[in-house]
C-alpha cells in the first residue's frame, strides 16, 4: 500500500473554500440537466451532471486514501451513528467515522440524484477535507 497523498486534497480544499466564499459557482461541479419531455409523451427525470471538478474532489479523497473499504463501512454502517446537524461537527471526528461517512456521502449518490450537490452546499465536503488535513498533520 502506497502513503497517502494529501496534493490533491490541499488543492481540493483551496478550491472548496472558493465555493464558499462564492468565487465559485455550483456550475463549477455541476449542471443540471432539466427534465426532458421524451417522445412517446413520458418525461426524464432532471439529474446533475458532474463536472471535472467533482471528479478531482473525489480523487483527491482517494488520493488520500480517504475512502472506506466495503467491509469497513459496512462495519461503520453497523454502529447506527447519528447522522451530523452541521459540518462544523466533523471537526472532532476520529479518522474511522469521517471515512465512514464520507462513503456514506459517495453511495448516497447512487439512491439520490444531487445527493453530492447537497453536501458540497451544506459544507460537507470541505469540512471533511479540512478534518483529514489535520489528523495528518
Amino acid at each position: 500500500m502506497s502513503e497517502p497523498d494529501f496534493g490533491p486534497l490541499r488543492e481540493a480544499v483551496a478550491e472548496l473554500e472558493a465555493f464558499e466564499r462564492g468565487e465559485l459557482g455550483l456550475d463549477h461541479y455541476a449542471i443540471m440537466v432539466p427534465p426532458e419531455q421524451l417522445p412517446n409523451g413520458s418525461w426524464t427525470v432532471g439529474w446533475p451532471d458532474y463536472r471535472p471538478a467533482m471528479d478531482r474532489l473525489w480523487a483527491a479523497f482517494w488520493a488520500a486514501d480517504a475512502m472506506a473499504t466495503p467491509e469497513a463501512y459496512l462495519e461503520w454502517l453497523a454502529r447506527k451513528e447519528p447522522p451530523l446537524q452541521q459540518p462544523e461537527e466533523a471537526a472532532t471526528l476520529p479518522r474511522d467515522e469521517l471515512v465512514g461517512r464520507l462513503f456514506a456521502i459517495r453511495r448516497g449518490e447512487r439512491f439520490c440524484d444531487g445527493h453530492w450537490l447537497s453536501a458540497l452546499e451544506l459544507g460537507f465536503f470541505l469540512a471533511f477535507a479540512r478534518r483529514l488535513l489535520a489528523l495528518a498533520d
